[in-house]
């Protein structure tokens, strides 16, 4: 007897038109930092350096973020600045030139002194003696413990 219907998990029905039933690996899937639109990316890259209201009011309205709204101190700046994936140039836009020298300087200070905490207990990372993990979607770190994992997870690509 010959089967009807198409099979288990087809991603098109019968009649050749795609399928509305998402699976559950595709409704909790959390876009990468890098395929995120360059606006996002560039919203995150700028709450590293200012406040939410500043960032908020210079994406919004085209704004300039002075040198007094940038944060010059380096242990408040999160690590995920030094990811390779992120190129911190692209949000010099919204600086005006004096903040953006200020931010260069932040920078350095940073890359000379990598210190790396977990984004959820906010204790630094060992990681000679700890396992942790990055998030590919806010280039936060994290204890495997924090997450509740023993090993690392399979990479969804």
């Amino acid at each position: 007897m010959r089967k009807r219907g198409r099979p288990k998990g087809a991603e098109k029905t019968v009649i050749g038109l795609p399928s509305r039933k998402k699976r559950k690996s595709e409704l909790h899937r959390v876009a990468t930092f890098l395929k995120k639109s360059s606006r996002e990316r560039e919203k995150v890259m700028l709450s590293w350096f200012v406040d939410s209201q500043v960032r908020d009011s210079v994406i919004a309205r085209k704004r300039v973020v002075e040198e007094a709204d940038v944060e010059i101190c380096p242990e408040k700046i999160p690590s995920s600045c030094l990811d390779e994936n992120v190129c911190i140039n692209s949000s010099q836009k919204y600086f005006s030139a004096d903040a953006w020298m200020a931010v260069e300087q932040v920078l350095k200070v940073v890359k000379n002194n990598p210190a790396w905490f977990c984004g959820s207990c906010e204790n630094k990372i060992d990681a000679s003696t700890e396992d942790s993990i990055v998030c590919e979607s806010c280039l936060s770190w994290f204890h495997f413990n924090c997450l509740g994992l023993r090993k690392s997870p399979m990479s969804c690509k």
